[in-house]
């Protein structure tokens, strides 16, 4: 396997730490031609940017201590949403892809097992849900 230029910049798991145990506040995204390109989760004391990069259909994301939200709508009343709010950044996966790309990121919240997954695919972030049975 090639080792792509996403595999060559920081090691993205360690983007994570500043916001373990903080609380999601608030969720923003922006839509563009009908896609969703950019979600922003806010917690306690950063914001947790991710986007979509449409030039190779991986997934970028960054912590900041502050964001500018022109242009993104609320989310975080959605159904899809209102059970994490209000819960801990426990834990952040990445995913690498068989050609060497992120294109998926994973997120718990008040579990150390993931809940969400951020999925990019032509150019578009697709969120998943995650559930998790007992073992027999």
């Amino acid at each position: 396997m090639n080792v792509s230029y996403a595999m060559k910049s920081q090691l993205p798991f360690k983007r994570f730490s500043p916001l373990t145990n903080q609380n999601l506040k608030r969720i923003f995204r922006r839509d563009e031609d009908g896609c969703l390109v950019e979600l922003i989760f806010q917690f306690s004391k950063e914001f947790l940017h991710v986007c979509a990069n449409e030039n190779n259909d991986t997934i970028d994301f960054k912590v900041h201590r502050s964001h500018d939200l022109k242009g993104f709508c609320e989310e975080t009343s959605s159904k899809n949403w209102e059970s994490l709010i209000g819960k801990k950044f426990c834990w952040g996966w990445v995913a690498v892809n068989q050609q060497g790309f992120f294109d998926m990121v994973a997120l718990s919240f008040g579990t150390i097992f993931p809940k969400i997954v951020l999925n990019v695919t032509g150019s578009s972030i697709n969120i998943g849900e995650i559930t998790f049975r007992k073992g027999t």
